[in-house]
């Protein structure tokens, strides 16, 4: 694929203007055909032949394969971007999800407590409710699709911190093709993360505002009878 990340992607027909290397799915950078995510993609690809061939005599079963994903225990650091940010936030952090370690676990103790005024954690949320609150003025997300269009839905700006597959791509359209916020793959540590929340809902709220409202608008039309 190359070493520069940065490289137009200009074999995608209507996408050669703005893709990079960088927003393709992450095993697309692997350079061993072993990778399991390259392995996993080629078996989806074989699976979903034979169901196309045999839908006939197979059901409507889906099997879901995939496992869970687990965040390092040290991006803990990074989030201190967040609270340096000076900006009030909800933080879902669902059991589980993170692995770690007695140091980590100090690091958020120290999280707690220099933001218990202005932040909140809890394991889980009612994300769409959330969402369509007015008290909300972005949404820091891995840009997973059923984020993305909740958030486009409820006209919300975002921040996207993409890990894998369809995550990179979407949050490049975010940033550059939707101008609905900024995209932090790559390049995501505390110092990124407070400028980009600060750019998000301070520097260019009104243009990314306006687009949201824009998205907003679109989708409920097109969701309404008579639309696409």
């Amino acid at each position: 694929m190359g070493d520069d990340l940065d490289a137009k992607i200009t074999s995608v027909p209507g996408l050669d203007s703005f893709l990079r290397r960088r927003d393709l799915p992450g095993f697309c950078r692997a350079d061993n055909l072993a990778n399991y995510a390259i392995q996993l993609a080629l078996r989806s690809s074989k699976s979903l032949e034979l169901m196309d061939s045999s839908s006939t005599h197979l059901g409507a079963r889906r099997t879901n394969t995939g496992s869970n994903t687990y965040v390092n225990g040290p991006a803990y650091g990074n989030w201190h971007g967040l609270a340096n940010s000076g900006r009030r936030f909800l933080w879902v952090r669902r059991p589980g999800s993170i692995v770690e370690r007695e140091a980590d676990l100090k690091i958020l103790a120290q999280l707690l407590k220099i933001t218990k005024e202005r932040g909140f954690i809890v394991g889980w949320a009612p994300q769409e409710e959330v969402l369509a609150h007015p008290a909300i003025g972005a949404f820091l997300t891995h840009s997973g699709w059923n984020s993305t269009l909740e958030s486009i839905a409820e006209g919300v700006p975002r921040v996207c911190l993409p890990c894998f597959l369809d995550q990179q791509v979407i949050s490049r359209f975010v940033s550059e093709v939707w101008k609905l916020g900024c995209d932090m793959k790559d390049t995501c540590d505390r110092v990124i993360i407070e400028n980009v929340v600060r750019t998000v809902m301070e520097v260019r709220r009104d243009e990314f505002m306006q687009s949201a409202d824009e998205m907003k608008k679109s989708a409920r039309e097109s969701a309404c009878n008579g639309g696409s």
